[in-house]
C-alpha cells in the first residue's frame, strides 16, 4: 500500500541531492572539527502542520499513512528533536555524514 505524495519525484531527487552533499560536506569539514548529518523523518504530526492538515481534510489519508510506520504511528516533533540532540552532542561526536531515518520502520529497504 504505497502513498504516493504529489511533488513525490521532485522530493526524491532533491533529498537523494541533500543526502550526496551532506556526505561530501562531512567529508570536508572533518578536519576542522564541524561534523554534518542529514536527518530524514517520516510523517511528522504536530498541530497545524501537514499532516493536521491531512487528518483534517483526508482522515483516510492519515489512517494509512500512520500504518505505514512498523510503530503504527506519526512521529512528533520531540521525536525529531530528540535524534538532532543526539547528532549534536558529544554522545555522537564519532559520527559525521550520518543520514539518520525517523520513519518508524516505515523503510525496510537498504539506503
Amino acid at each position: 500500500m504505497a502513498i504516493i505524495m504529489p511533488m513525490g519525484l521532485k522530493y526524491g531527487a532533491i533529498k537523494a541531492a541533500l543526502n550526496a552533499y551532506a556526505s561530501q560536506l562531512a567529508h570536508r569539514l572533518a578536519k576542522d572539527g564541524v561534523r554534518s548529518h542529514i536527518v530524514s523523518p517520516g510523517p511528522i504530526y504536530f498541530e497545524g502542520g501537514f499532516w493536521d492538515q491531512v487528518k483534517q481534510g483526508n482522515p483516510e489519508l492519515y489512517k494509512r499513512a500512520s500504518q505505514l510506520s512498523a510503530l503504527q504511528r506519526h512521529g512528533t516533533a520531540e521525536d525529531v528533536a530528540n535524534a538532532v540532540v543526539f547528532l549534536a552532542s558529544p554522545a555522537a561526536s564519532y559520527m559525521t555524514g550520518a543520514h539518520l531515518r525517523l520513519d518508524g520502520g516505515a523503510l525496510t529497504q537498504i539506503n
